[in-house]
């Protein structure tokens, strides 16, 4: 990719990233993390790479036993099929351009 100039990579990261998390939390954070740490060196070798880090979604995840108890509504969640049209269009800009991170977060 370096050599060639073309291709992208993305990595899929967390909002959690953002914040100083929450309890119950310190393994997932951590591991986002260490992608946010290999998303920079990525960077730092010329290699285009987005960090992506989408909040909460409402999916299936969060209809498993464990999930409920942790976090019992998913009214406050994102739509993944409006998260996957953020990301889709960060893909299409041209080959010069880059969008470095996106965070997305629900406003209101």
């Amino acid at each position: 990719m370096k050599d060639k100039k073309e291709g992208q990579i993305v990595n899929i990261s967390s909002s959690a990233v953002k914040s100083l998390g929450r309890i119950k939390e310190s393994a997932y954070v951590a591991s986002k993390w260490g992608v946010a740490g290999f998303t920079e060196f990525l960077k730092s070798h010329d290699i285009k790479v987005i960090s992506y880090c989408p909040g909460g979604m409402n999916t299936s995840f969060w209809q498993s036993p464990i999930a409920i108890e942790y976090q019992p509504t998913t009214r406050e969640f994102s739509d993944p099929k409006q998260i996957t049209k953020i990301l889709y269009s960060s893909l299409t800009l041209p080959n010069n351009l880059n969008v470095d991170d996106i965070l997305v977060k629900r406003f209101g």
